[in-house]
């Protein structure tokens, strides 16, 4: 993780994301309960296609 990495928090510090802005704004991390859901590296993580999953128009 760089110094420029989002952690969010919820809870009593149950659930931690990282957000990795300079890595396209993946999640690079999600942890609950300490224990990490997410494979790790830099090909790994989650990229989030919020809110343009689904918003595609056009004559395709």
């Amino acid at each position: 993780m760089s110094n420029e990495d989002i952690t969010l928090t919820a809870g009593n510090g149950d659930v931690e994301a990282t957000v990795q802005p300079s890595n396209g704004g993946r999640i690079g991390s999600l942890k609950i309960d300490g224990v990490e859901l997410l494979r790790q590296g830099d090909k790994f993580g989650c990229f989030p296609m919020v809110p343009w999953c689904g918003r595609t128009r056009g004559p395709w």
